[in-house]
């Protein structure tokens, strides 16, 4: 399986203005390098969380139609980042090299919780061959927390956190670890 970002989020989940009252900056404008602290410290945490935090737009591109479906293990395969909002589109490339598209009607998106979702095909479905070379499926979706007033307050905490050990050389990343982990997605 292969992700790749189609469209990147509208803003940050955290403003400069906050990260300059976190560090208790005054005077001149920060921005220009607050800004890159607070996309390095969402950066960290989105990784550690395996979770996106802004809407943005994503495709899961699979080798199969078994891949798309399910791990290796056998287990239905949740939709990657937590707080999948839509599915845009389902795609292939069928047997004959042509692009083809899934009607939505054919599928579901089953939520489990408030970050598990997956694609359910309806039980009459018969999934087309795919094109032996260059076969895929692709599923673009939507994910995060909305806007940025819907992420969480102790995500952001530890966001700040990491723009004041990227602004004076501290280390906190025990505590922004511990504030990050309930929110934390694995992966099977």
């Amino acid at each position: 399986m292969e992700l790749k970002q189609i469209t990147a989020p509208a803003v940050l989940p955290i403003s400069s203005l906050d990260i300059e009252y976190h560090l208790r900056l005054d005077g001149t404008d920060h921005a220009v390098y607050t800004s890159g602290f607070i996309q390095a410290a969402t950066d960290r945490a989105e990784a550690y969380l395996c979770r996106k935090l802004i809407t943005q737009t994503w495709e899961m591109v699979c080798r199969s139609w078994d891949d798309f479906l399910r791990y290796d293990n056998g287990a239905l395969r949740t939709m990657p980042y937590g707080r999948t909002q839509s599915i845009t589109s389902v795609k292939y490339v069928d047997a004959d090299g042509v692009e083809q598209t899934v009607s939505a009607d054919d599928y579901t998106l089953m939520f489990s919780g408030t970050d598990g979702a997956q694609i359910v095909f309806d039980s009459a479905y018969a999934f087309p061959a795919l094109h032996e070379d260059i076969g895929t499926v692709t599923a673009r979706f939507v994910c995060g927390y909305g806007l940025a007033a819907n992420v969480p307050e102790v995500i952001k905490s530890a966001i700040r956190l990491i723009c004041g050990d990227l602004f004076d050389g501290t280390d906190n990343s025990r505590t922004v670890e511990s504030l990050l982990a309930p929110y934390r997605l694995f992966k099977i």
